[in-house]
C-alpha cells in the first residue's frame, strides 16, 4: 500500500487542565504512524514518563494514529508534488 494521511492525536494535560490536539502526517503504514506518535511523546517528554512529566508541566499522551481516506465526504488522494 502507498503513503497515506494519518491523523495524530494526543492528549495534553497541565495541572487540572486537559485537551487534545492533532496533527495531520503523510507516512507508509499505520505502523510507521504509531511509532512517530509514541517518538514524538518521548521528545515532547523530555524523555520522562508521562505521569513524571505530568508533575513537571505539560504532558503529552499520544492516544492514536487514524488514517484518513474521506472528509466531509471527499474522497482523499494523494500525489506526488514533484
Amino acid at each position: 500500500m502507498g503513503k497515506r494521511i494519518y491523523e495524530l492525536v494526543w492528549r495534553i494535560t497541565c495541572l487540572d487542565f486537559e485537551f487534545v490536539t492533532t496533527q495531520w502526517k503523510v507516512l507508509n503504514s499505520e505502523a510507521e504512524a504509531q511509532i512517530y506518535g509514541c517518538r514524538w511523546q518521548n521528545e515532547a517528554n523530555d524523555s520522562l514518563a508521562p505521569c513524571e512529566k505530568a508533575e513537571d508541566g505539560y504532558c503529552y499522551q499520544f492516544m492514536g494514529a487514524y488514517p484518513v481516506d474521506e472528509l466531509d465526504g471527499y474522497q482523499v488522494l494523494l500525489r506526488d508534488a514533484r
